[in-house]
């Protein structure tokens, strides 16, 4: 009995550890491709004649999107642009993979934005309307008269001292609540400029900035590794990466 017992513990924590596991990109390089490690993130390195691309390897796990490290040298004598359009993503059978481009990235984060000064707008009202009742004091009695019979009524004042103190503070709260929403949307602005727009790399010049591809749901659910290449093309040639999408 105890032995069942223990195998059926083993079974759910196996299945507990199974549905627990996190899905990660894990780049696959070439034999004639470069890999290095720089504190247990690798980045691989493919040279081609004219150009020389590089990608690292992302340490956040992979869920509905992946972000990646994309850096191109230009070793030609000519002048090209770079940019998202450049970088496919595909199953090794040939599924397509969506790359997210950056005025979809901008369009995104401008209605959280939008989102977050809505949702600023009404607490702010909310403070403003409790501190201007602040003041305000209701309530009713009920009496004993002189001449034998119960007295009903309702009272209600006002302290203005209560109420002005309610508004000071609903005042300094609603600027915390506007600075807050301020300082958020900035530090968003700030993280979005590190994703890569096009540009154009002057020939011994080099240029990069990260990529964001969107995961298929059928990608996402697999539970077998899922085999991926990343193509980047620099100036006419193509850099092929290898990756695998794994449950750690």
């Amino acid at each position: 009995m105890r032995g069942k017992w223990l195998c059926a513990a083993a079974a759910l924590l196996l299945s507990t550890n199974a549905n627990a596991a996190k899905q990660y990109l894990d780049l696959r390089a070439a034999p004639e491709q470069e890999s290095r490690m720089n504190a247990g993130v690798e980045t691989v390195t493919s040279h081609l004649p004219q150009s020389k691309a590089r990608i690292t390897e992302p340490e956040e796990r992979a869920d509905k999107r992946v972000a990646v490290e994309v850096a191109v040298l230009n070793q030609s004598e000519q002048r090209f642009n770079f940019g998202p359009e450049d970088i496919s993503v595909e199953t090794a059978d040939g599924q397509p993979v969506t790359v997210v481009a950056y005025d979809r990235l901008l369009r995104e984060e401008k209605k959280r934005q939008g989102s977050r000064k809505l949702g600023a707008v009404l607490r702010a009202m909310g403070n403003s309307l409790a501190a201007a009742d602040a003041g305000y004091s209701h309530g009713s009695f009920s009496a004993y008269g002189s001449g034998g019979a119960w007295a009903h009524g309702t009272y209600s004042s006002y302290d203005e001292g209560q109420a002005y103190a309610a508004q000071v503070l609903a005042t300094h709260e609603n600027r915390a609540i506007h600075r807050e929403v301020q300082e958020r949307n900035a530090i968003a602005m700030d993280a979005l400029g590190v994703n890569l727009r096009t540009t154009t790399i002057d020939p011994g010049k080099a240029f990069g900035g990260q990529v964001v591809f969107e995961l298929p749901p059928t990608l996402r659910k697999s539970k077998a590794p899922v085999d991926l290449v990343i193509r980047v093309n620099a100036g006419g040639e193509t850099h092929a990466f290898h990756a695998q999408l794994v449950k750690r």
